[in-house]
């Protein structure tokens, strides 16, 4: 079995808990499904995921906080 590693990660004070970034940034055949088996892993488990995509970088400062409201992170 292969390992998989997310981009970042941002821990909680709550024990086991913790929000996972993923930049998904190419778009080859290989990296698309592999971005699909991951996101189906983050689904299954019920693991905290944010993502962000090339464009997002445009307003970054903006999009991110955006983004990091949505979930619950103490």
């Amino acid at each position: 079995k292969d390992l998989i590693f997310s981009d970042f990660g941002i821990p909680s004070k709550r024990e086991n808990d913790c929000l996972y970034i993923e930049f998904w940034g190419m778009n080859d055949d290989y990296y698309l499904k592999s971005k699909r088996i991951k996101q189906r892993i983050y689904e299954e488990g019920k693991i905290k995921l944010l993502e962000l995509v090339p464009k997002d970088l445009e307003k970054l400062d903006i999009i991110f906080p955006q983004k990091l409201k949505e979930f619950d992170l103490q």
